[in-house]
């Protein structure tokens, strides 16, 4: 747990002032050395604060509304399989896609959005000339006088609310996916190791068939690896959303007139590069956060099942 809220203060930091120091630096490890050398240590912790705050809730808004919406879909086509025990409670992969979709979007809509404009207010402000925020708190009250509550913590919203629907419609729908798939090969593998040890497999002891499909589940590091490849292709397909999000919630947002001309004016002049600026912190940012996420959450749930069965 604590990896995962560190982390994204570490290498947000850094991608962030990748989008505003405008190729000031070369690459990630430049502005690593960069704020190491001008700011130290705790200079690649800035705007971490946020992340600590809304973590918690963020993904209780996440996980919970997607639970929930799967259960309507479920309840509503009624389908039932018959392909054994591990596809039972398994969601149409469209249908997981549209409960990932709108559980990102209800997240981004109440959380979300508020935590990243404060947070890339507050990275940003750390390398400004005359910093204005001395903390969290300060950075609250000093965004909502300035700039008012709706446009100061729900500037934005339009593609950071995008952002965070394709996200998780990515995430969600591709970690079941793969969920799935996986979990059938390693059922499959220990069906045929049974199927050379007994002649006739329906001959073979009930606790070896229970064995076999205790074999099947997950451990906590296979999830997390499933969870990072998820979340490694939605960093990477939402990039350019995530680039055009920065700038919109950034101190310098007023230059534009809207997220469509933020969007052009990277565009023109930075060219197609400025999208994907500060791609590879991201990137393993996010596929860490993710996979920590997914695991942490298969084995909070596998938990509590068994204590309500039990």
């Amino acid at each position: 747990m604590p990896l995962h809220l560190c982390l994204p203060g570490v290498w947000q930091a850094c991608q962030l002032k990748q989008h505003y120091a405008l190729n000031a630096f070369t690459g990630p490890l430049d502005c690593v050395r960069f704020t190491l050398r001008t700011k130290g240590p705790l200079g690649l912790y800035k705007g971490l604060t946020p992340w600590l705050v809304f973590a918690f809730p963020r993904s209780a808004v996440r996980f919970s509304t997607y639970e929930f919406v799967s259960q309507r879909f479920r309840e509503t086509v009624s389908k039932e399989s018959q392909e054994g025990e591990l596809q039972n409670g398994k969601l149409d992969p469209y249908l997981s896609m549209a409960a990932g979709s709108i559980a990102g979007a209800v997240e981004f809509l109440t959380v979300g959005t508020p935590m990243q404009c404060i947070q890339v207010k507050m990275a940003h402000d750390a390398y400004s000339k005359v910093p204005r925020f001395h903390g969290f708190v300060s950075a609250i009250v000093g965004i909502v006088r300035a700039e008012g509550l709706l446009k100061g913590l729900y500037a934005g919203l339009g593609p950071t609310v995008l952002k965070g629907a394709v996200n998780n419609c990515i995430r969600f729908s591709t970690f079941s996916e793969l969920k799935y798939i996986y979990q059938k090969y390693k059922l499959n593998v220990a069906d045929n190791r049974l199927t050379a040890t007994f002649e006739n497999f329906s001959t073979c002891p009930e606790s070896d068939h229970f064995q076999a499909v205790h074999e099947a589940i997950l451990n906590p590091l296979e999830t997390m690896l499933l969870g990072a490849t998820s979340g490694g292709l939605s960093a990477i397909a939402t990039h350019p959303i995530d680039t055009v999000k920065s700038n919109m919630q950034s101190l310098s947002a007023d230059k534009y007139t809207s997220s469509w001309n933020c969007f052009l004016s990277i565009l023109r002049n930075q060219g197609l590069p400025g999208l994907y600026q500060g791609m590879a912190p991201r990137f393993v940012r996010v596929s860490l956060e993710i996979g920590l996420h997914f695991s942490l959450y298969e084995q909070i749930a596998c938990r509590i099942d068994e204590s309500l069965f039990n």
